[in-house]
């Protein structure tokens, strides 16, 4: 069990070191001013939806694909800096909120934040909209396109993490959870001014 430990922890260094390397420069405002400067072509657009629109169609499906694209490259980040699983298949949306109980019963911190893991039908298998093939085409155009997104986050979350001191516990999951809440709002802001041709 030590050895575990001692792994887990040099992981974790290894993995803070490289955060703060990358994060050095880092400054929120620059990023989401370089996403509001940026300007995308129709074909651009098509390339986001994974071609399966054109044009006009292609700029209409994106209101409701760039939010959930976003959504999941922080809720990937999140779950990154957090050392668990990567997010798994979409699965059926369920409206209803872990009780008290169960989130007091769950014996994991990372079965805690699974039950705390924020939701979104456009991101399940009840979207009416969406296909999750659709959502991971888009992350996949925003890392090359946009990697400002994914930067973000991962910087976010490794200050959380930093001021956590590494601790991994109920109280940093809702710091994490909290801090991804506030900066989706911050990035669909900056997304909402993208110029289109």
């Amino acid at each position: 069990m030590k050895e575990i430990l001692v792994i887990f922890f040099l992981f974790a260094a290894y993995l803070n070191a490289a955060n703060t390397e990358f994060c050095s420069n880092f400054s929120i405002e620059n990023e989401l001013s370089t996403i509001k400067s940026i300007c995308l072509t129709t074909r651009e657009k098509e390339l986001m939806n994974g071609d399966v629109s054109k044009d006009i169609i292609a700029t209409m499906f994106l209101h409701r694909l760039i939010p959930m694209a976003q959504e999941t490259i922080g809720l990937s980040e999140m779950r990154k800096a957090l050392g668990f699983k990567k997010l798994g298949p979409w699965t059926k949306y369920s409206r209803k909120k872990p009780s008290e109980e169960q989130l007091k019963n769950a014996k994991k911190i990372e079965e805690y934040y699974e039950l705390k893991e924020p939701k979104n039908k456009d991101r399940s298998l009840d979207s009416g909209f969406l296909f999750e093939k659709n959502v991971w085409a888009a992350v996949k155009f925003f890392d090359e396109r946009i990697p400002e997104i994914r930067k973000i986050y991962k910087c976010e979350f490794a200050e959380v993490l930093r001021g956590e001191k590494g601790s991994l516990n109920r109280v940093t999951i809702n710091k994490m959870i909290e801090k991804w809440n506030d900066i989706w709002f911050d990035i669909e802001y900056a997304l909402n001014h993208i110029k289109c041709d």
